[in-house]
Formats: structure tokens, C-alpha cells, sequence
């Protein structure tokens, strides 16, 4: 089993944050990731108490193994090489780990989501 660095491992990583409106759901303490400066000081206005990194989801700056919990929504279908994306999340995801992402859905069933 890999050893975590317990000044990491008790955060949960956003990886493609955004402007921090999911991010600001998540429990605490969170590190923001975003290749879009623009994106990141908006949460730094949002979530004073969360940390911000300026990186691609392709070229992750963490060590291996170093999360816990990673989340990423409606990024991966953004990316230019989504496969390298998720082996870079799979990279810094720990042994046991739980990443949870989603893409929007091309499902015909989403066109009748308004019906509701």
C-alpha cells in the first residue's frame, strides 16, 4: 500500500474546478485545479480557505499516489487527450482512492430532460 502524504491526503483534489461551483460543495479543505487563471481567481474570491493550482489535467504537479478523493466534472470531454487525462488522475489517485467524474450525456433520453 502506498503511504500518503498526510499534508495532502486529507484534501480532496477538483481537478478542472472551474470558477469553484461544484467545488464550493465539497468538504473542506479542497485543491482547486484549473488551467485557466481567470477560472482559479475566481475561486480564490469564492473559497478563501481552499488552495489553487494553475495546471493541466494531462501533466498533474502532485506525486504519485498523493489523493484520496478526486473529483473532475465536465472536464474530460474538454481535454485533447482525455485517455492521458485519466491516467494522470489514476497517477495521483492512492491505492483504495475514489475518483468521481462525469461528461455530459449524448443519451436521447437528456433531450427530454425539459419535459420535467
Amino acid at each position: 500500500m502506498k503511504k500518503f502524504n498526510k499534508a495532502i491526503v486529507d484534501w480532496v483534489l477538483d481537478a478542472g474546478c472551474g470558477t469553484g461551483l461544484i467545488t464550493y460543495q465539497l468538504k473542506k479543505p479542497v485543491v482547486c485545479l484549473d488551467i485557466n487563471a481567470w477560472n482559479l481567481t475566481r475561486v480564490k474570491n469564492r473559497l478563501r480557505d481552499s488552495e489553487t493550482v494553475q495546471a493541466d489535467i494531462e501533466r498533474l504537479p502532485f506525486r504519485d499516489g498523493c489523493f484520496e478523493i478526486i473529483i473532475s466534472t465536465e472536464v474530460l470531454e474538454h481535454v485533447p487527450n482525455p485517455a492521458k487525462a485519466v491516467k494522470e488522475i489514476k497517477r495521483v489517485l492512492g491505492d483504495g482512492g475514489l475518483f468521481m467524474g462525469t461528461v455530459p450525456s449524448i443519451h436521447p433520453v437528456w433531450r427530454l430532460r425539459r419535459i420535467s
